[in-house]
Formats: structure tokens, C-alpha cells, sequence
């Protein structure tokens, strides 16, 4: 096994370009929330895209956030669980996060309030899981279909990215960084 000499990927300039511009900015994001707020067809997803880059909380966290998990006084959420996606929606089950640094405080503004009391609105069946995001029947959602959802309404030439970017949930992560950043956090409270 010494000797054993693994092959290197070559990474090409067009993958290095992309990893560089894994997120959208403040007005790429406000481009692409008014798509889908005009022509979207699930008003639960739409909240939960601009929750998850409010937030930075992961989807399958999102999937497994629980109202007992938000405190509205205090506009602080706990990340506590994870949703583990199976193949089938009935083999999701709720998890520890991926980390320990992934059980978090996440401090929220009053937008994500107004998400939040907007989704109590269009909720019409209560999930026994306590959940916050469900699929409107009060259980999980399904990623794929969130992550098909985020794309259809996604133009790479108005939010001027390159056509190889591809938005999923994950980028909402990494353009809440992007925003913090921007807003002059100090990278060891990003990280935080």
C-alpha cells in the first residue's frame, strides 16, 4: 500500500471559477426571491428559500426544525436535529446535525419572523413531528423536489452567473455567508 500512487484530478479553470462563485449576492438573491414569489406555485418553498439565506441553516436542518425550536422573544433558533433522507420519504428520519459544531444558536431578524408567521398562515395541517417545513401535509418534504423547484425558477443569464452554476438549496448556505460577510461580520462569528 506504500507504493500505491493515487491519480490526481487536474481541476480545470472552469471548476476553480465555479467553486469562486458558489453563492449570489444580496441583489443576484433579490433577482431570484421576486421570480418565484410571482410565479411560484408552492408558497411554502418559496418561504423556506429565503428562510435557509436568512438563516444558513442547511436543508435537511431546515427539514428537521421544529417550532419547539424557535424562540420568537429572543429571535434565536436551536439547531438541534437533521432530517436523514432515505430513498423513500417514509425512510427519512430525524438525526443529530452533521457536526458538533453543527448544533448551533442562530440568532434571527425580524424578516425571518414575518417568514415564519406568513408559513403559520399557510399551514393548514399540524405536523405531529413538530415541524416547521413540511410538504403541506405535515410531513417531511423532499429535497429533490425543493432543489428541482429553486432551479426551475433560476435564469443564469439575468442573475448574470456562469451556465454551468447550478442553484440548489446548499448555495442558500453559502450566500448567507456572502451576506455576513458584507455586512462586516467578523469571520470567526461567521464561522460561529
Amino acid at each position: 500500500m506504500d507504493r500505491v500512487v493515487l491519480p490526481k484530478h487536474k481541476v480545470t479553470q472552469e471548476e476553480i471559477e465555479l467553486k469562486r462563485e458558489n453563492y449570489l449576492s444580496r441583489n443576484q438573491i433579490r433577482l431570484y426571491l421576486n421570480v418565484p414569489d410571482e410565479r411560484g406555485t408552492n408558497p411554502i418553498f418559496n418561504i423556506l428559500v429565503e428562510f435557509l439565506y436568512l438563516t444558513g441553516l442547511r436543508a435537511g436542518e431546515a427539514q428537521g426544525l421544529a417550532w419547539s425550536a424557535i424562540n420568537f422573544e429572543t429571535r434565536m433558533l436551536t439547531v438541534k436535529q437533521t432530517v436523514q433522507r432515505g430513498n423513500k420519504k417514509s425512510d427519512y428520519q430525524i438525526t443529530t446535525p452533521k457536526t458538533i459544531h453543527s448544533y448551533r444558536k442562530v440568532y434571527f431578524n425580524s424578516r425571518v419572523v414575518e417568514l415564519l408567521d406568513e408559513l403559520k398562515r399557510l399551514t393548514t395541517v399540524v405536523s405531529d413531528k413538530d415541524l416547521v417545513f413540511t410538504d403541506g401535509c405535515g410531513d417531511f418534504f423532499v429535497l429533490n423536489t425543493l432543489n428541482s423547484y429553486i432551479q426551475r425558477y433560476f435564469n443564469n443569464q439575468e442573475i448574470k452567473k456562469l451556465d454551468s452554476f447550478k442553484l440548489t438549496s446548499h448555495v442558500f448556505r453559502h450566500s448567507h455567508v456572502s451576506l455576513l460577510a458584507e455586512l462586516v461580520f467578523h469571520i470567526r462569528e461567521i464561522m460561529e
